[in-house]
């Protein structure tokens, strides 16, 4: 059932909801998360059983605000402390040593808990009249594209007895950016939402681990490490310019879907053999690029095309992010 996010009469019902053990499906600026009690053993059970997760994965805890984190973890080193002041409420979360009041479960065994205060007015608003922490992975099944409009999220997760909270297009689009402070450097373990140079102007020097390898998902430190993940059920594949044209002649007359950034003279002369689709009217926004991926793969992805070809975009400030996903998203025969 899809309300009206806005109404605080549906985000009192959606707090109750969850304090009954039920689950609640809710914006935030990155995407749409599936929420439920973070210190509820049944309910973060329930959570599990309607992604298909594996449970060595681990869930990202919510918050309303800073105030409530040392609540759920140890210490905070000053770095990450720094991290929180600047960037929270926003895409951020952060890796830290937890204490024994979250479940296991919430951190697939380990000693860290992954925690982040997001800034969208809906999931603010459900937080605070909540009063306690919401676990939150992406609304969608496991290994799967992330929803970033409220009907994305209900029908990927196959129209569940849920309460959706509707708060318009998520505004990043793209995860969260996953931080874990260690001694000699700050570990951006998942690209996203905050840029590595944002990232690297509070904290100095970071160093990048951007997935685990396959066969060992479960030693990964935070969600979204797996190296598959996020993808179309349509094969993927990510290409730099140079490799498009022999990649095109190579399917023959496959149906081709094409996705760029944003208008390219050099895309632009492929457009008799591949339909394209711009992620944003400008070939360098990658703010509003971010905030389009998942929406228009999950769109290719109803057309019936054979193959998706993913065109690279910079390795600097969001697109490290976007690349990130496409890679993960890689599948099929090419």
């Amino acid at each position: 059932m899809i309300v009206d996010g806005q109404d605080q009469r549906n985000i009192n019902k959606a707090s109750e909801l969850l304090k009954a053990g039920e689950l609640v499906i809710f914006p935030t600026e990155t995407v749409y998360g599936l929420g439920a009690d973070a210190l509820n053993i049944e309910s973060l059970e329930k959570v599990f059983a309607l992604k298909a997760r594996p449970k060595w994965d681990p869930l990202i805890v919510h918050l309303s605000d800073i105030s409530k984190l040392e609540q759920f973890v140890e210490a905070v080193p000053d770095k990450a402390l720094k991290l929180a002041e600047k960037f929270w409420p926003g895409p951020l979360t952060l890796v830290l040593r937890k204490k024994k009041i979250v479940p296991d479960l919430v951190t697939g065994g380990r000693e860290t808990v992954a925690i982040r205060v997001p800034r969208n007015p809906v999931a603010q608003s459900l937080l605070r009249q909540f009063g306690g922490a919401i676990a939150a992975p992406s609304a969608n099944r496991f290994q799967q594209l992330s929803p970033t409009t409220a009907l994305s999220a209900f029908e990927a997760l196959g129209k569940p007895n849920v309460m959706v909270l509707d708060g318009g297009p998520c505004e990043v689009g793209l995860e969260s950016t996953v931080v874990m402070i260690e001694e000699k450097a700050t570990k951006i373990l998942r690209p996203g939402g905050i840029s590595r140079e944002d990232i690297e102007q509070i904290t100095g020097q970071s160093e990048l681990n951007l997935g685990v390898a396959a066969e060992a998902p479960e030693s990964s430190e935070s969600p979204g490490q797996s190296s598959f993940h996020y993808a179309p059920r349509t094969p993927l594949k990510l290409v730099d310019l140079t490799d498009i044209k022999e990649l095109i002649l190579r399917k023959g007359n496959k149906r081709l879907a094409l996705v760029a950034i944003g208008p390219n003279e050099h895309v632009e002369r492929l457009r008799d053999r591949v339909e394209i689709h711009y992620l944003s009217k400008g070939e360098h926004d990658l703010v509003t690029a971010a905030a389009n991926l998942y929406e228009t793969l999950r769109i290719i992805d109803t057309k019936g095309f054979d193959f998706i070809i993913c065109l690279r975009a910079p390795e600097s400030g969001l697109g490290l992010a976007i690349n990130d996903r496409m890679k993960k998203a890689q599948h099929g025969y090419f």
